[in-house]
């Protein structure tokens, strides 16, 4: 059986180069023993609905966007009181990543990488 996950990206940040690696992200987590839900942020708190509405649904809630996506999908998650379970992210910075979420140990994060 398959594990669950969501998968919450803000098309936007990054100049909306996340489309052109989406087919790719998608199949490292599919090779990962992952089913994926994706979700495309719209308007502002979407990722925070879709983070507070998937998180007892799924295994895991992975985003992509800049720092406020970040938030979003933390603050939701956090206020099911469930614990973040991974950092994956793809921006050129990382900086509100690297100071509050350690990085899995699964290589998740150096794959989805985007290259500068």
């Amino acid at each position: 059986m398959n594990k669950k996950m969501l998968f919450v990206f803000n098309p936007k940040a990054g100049k909306g180069k996340i489309k052109t690696n989406l087919l790719e992200i998608v199949d490292i987590f599919n090779k990962g023993g992952y089913e994926v839900t994706i979700y495309s942020t719209q308007k502002p708190r979407d990722a925070y609905e879709k983070a507070k509405e998937y998180e007892d649904k799924v295994d895991l809630i992975v985003c992509s966007g800049g720092d406020g996506t970040l938030d979003e999908v933390v603050t939701g998650i956090m206020e099911k009181k469930s614990s973040v379970r991974r950092n994956t992210n793809l921006g050129r910075s990382r900086s509100s990543s690297r100071a509050v979420l350690p990085p899995d140990s699964d290589g998740f994060s150096l794959k989805l990488r985007t290259k500068r």
